[in-house]
């Protein structure tokens, strides 16, 4: 393909691509995507840089610009977050000894426990 085709399929592969059930994909997704196509260009011997040459500004632009009409309409939206675990349930990873520093399989599990807590907190 071109350069012009590329500009003219991608963007409408971006606007088209949904899931089986005809929701939208994530941004993250939508962006996977493009790389893959990129990727597959250059498995085919065309090194174009979708995100960084100038020529495949329309591209970019695109998937920019709806990315942002998906998240005004609120069908898309930001990365999913787990819940933070109560207090109940660390006491009981506690009395259960999953937790702990009896040995080194449960000091283990903790100090993964302990990192996940610190570093999930700070986002």
């Amino acid at each position: 393909m071109s350069e012009e085709d590329l500009n003219y399929a991608v963007p409408q592969f971006i606007y088209e691509v949904s899931k089986k059930d005809h929701s939208f994909y994530p941004a993250e997704t939508l962006c996977s995507l493009v790389v893959c196509l990129q990727a597959c260009c250059h498995s085919h011997g065309k090194e174009y840089k979708f995100f960084e040459d100038p020529k495949f500004t329309p591209i970019h632009n695109t998937l920019d610009n709806h990315m942002k009409e998906l998240s005004a309409q609120g069908i898309v939206t930001g990365k999913k977050q787990a819940q933070l675990i109560t207090l109940e349930e660390e006491e009981k990873l506690w009395n259960m000894n999953i937790l702990g520093d009896d040995c080194p399989e449960t000091l283990d599990l903790f100090a993964w426990y302990a990192f996940g807590f610190v570093w999930g907190s700070r986002t």
